[in-house]
């Protein structure tokens, strides 16, 4: 969650809420109070405050995000100008290859997907626009952050050792910074079931003129549909789809 301080304390406590309640379906006010250990009342005032405002809403005796939080998140998203570049060369992409494409960005800790096009596969990936993945068991966080400095790395994660997801997640920072370093040298970045067992993705960033990273791709599918001899032909034509939205966004 976001623990950034500023000279407002109440739009702090407020961020703070909406940040716990993204990574919620649902919770209760004891839940949040607990979690957060804000005061019952001024926590009691912000929650009708938001729910007036709808982006929180209130059934059942639970709280979760409303739907103006999901206006605000499409309008932000429809702005960010590289999604509007990017989406018709996805879509090529995802003709040539039949799978599932993501376009992420890194917003603050954390990649988020900005769009999806689906394959035609009759299984299907399951992700969502606005979602956000983690660092360290995504190609596409892989992909973002390939060219930091350790320095930089070590702000993101200030932990040696990292949230396992499955027996194929990168255990420690250690590891993590060996693997960016191979991701450097060869510019595509892998996820082997390290988020979710039974998905594989193999992703790619995207760079602006000063050839600083400014947003990813992924292709994603479930593992037998991405085996190792289609590696090459799904590395090759994801980094002719990058160069092309590099080349677009700066034309």
């Amino acid at each position: 969650m976001n623990n950034a301080k500023t000279k407002v304390p109440a739009i702090d406590k407020m961020i703070l809420l909406l940040d716990y309640l993204s990574t919620r379906n649902v919770a209760t006010f004891t839940e949040i109070h607990n979690a957060l250990s804000l005061p019952k009342s001024s926590l009691s005032l912000m929650l009708s405050s938001l729910v007036t405002h709808r982006l929180v809403k209130f059934e059942k005796n639970k709280y979760h995000l409303g739907l103006k939080m999901y206006e605000y998140g499409s309008a932000a998203i429809q702005n960010f100008n590289v999604k509007s570049v990017a989406h018709t060369l996805l879509s090529d992409l995802v003709n040539q290859l039949n799978l599932t494409c993501h376009l992420g960005v890194l917003d603050g800790d954390s990649p988020i997907y900005l769009d999806k096009i689906e394959s035609n596969q009759l299984i299907s990936i399951k992700s969502v626009v606005g979602k956000k993945l983690s660092l360290h068991s995504s190609g596409l966080g892989k992909a973002l952050i390939s060219q930091l400095s350790d320095e930089e790395l070590d702000r993101l994660l200030p932990e040696e050792n990292l949230e396992i997801f499955t027996p194929m997640t990168i255990p420690t920072k250690t590891a993590l910074k060996k693997e960016l370093q191979e991701i450097r040298k060869t510019g595509y970045a892998f996820d082997r079931e390290e988020g979710d067992l039974g998905i594989f993705c193999i992703a790619m960033p995207i760079f602006d003129g000063h050839h600083d990273i400014i947003a990813g791709v992924s292709v994603t599918s479930v593992t037998f549909q991405m085996p190792e001899t289609r590696h090459e032909e799904i590395i090759h034509q994801l980094r002719e789809a990058c160069q092309k939205i590099s080349r677009k966004l700066y034309e």
